[in-house]
């Protein structure tokens, strides 16, 4: 009888531990999922690419901040901060999404990263989705 319980109590809490999982994977009541990319181009350009996408149709929604960091030795240090207010193509309007990418000049054989920092609102209410980070890309000829 207690062999039955124990296995019972443990298998509780295997499902409920696998439940709260589940539970969290969700971003939040605004934003479902976000990511962003590097990619290195000719010309020691970088890529950067973002996708943010709503938990459903949103009035505003995109990138708040995206921050790029170089490389420093075995440090990353700020490069460039891009914020949402001052560009026009960070957000979308009335829609369930946004997608976009803007490259910058890197210097040759420097390692970029970048920050994304989502944004999702509507009526409801608004949130702002945890860091993202992107790889690495490193600039080329």
């Amino acid at each position: 009888m207690k062999k039955r319980l124990v296995v019972l109590l443990v298998t509780i809490l295997i499902f409920s531990t696998i439940a709260a999982g589940v539970a969290s994977a969700r971003t939040s009541l605004y934003l479902r999922h976000y990511d962003i990319s590097l990619s290195a181009e000719d010309n020691c350009k970088i890529r950067v690419s973002y996708k943010v996408d709503g938990t459903g149709e949103m009035t505003k929604i995109g990138a708040q901040t995206i921050v790029v960091e170089k490389r420093n030795g075995t440090a990353w240090e700020h490069y460039q901060t891009y914020r949402g207010d001052s560009r026009d193509d960070f957000y979308s309007y009335n829609t369930d999404i946004h997608k976009s990418s803007f490259t910058f000049t890197g210097v040759l054989g420097n390692q970029y990263r970048a920050t994304l920092v989502s944004y999702a609102g509507n009526s409801g209410g608004s949130d702002v989705g945890e860091d993202k980070v992107s790889n690495s890309a490193t600039c080329r000829y």
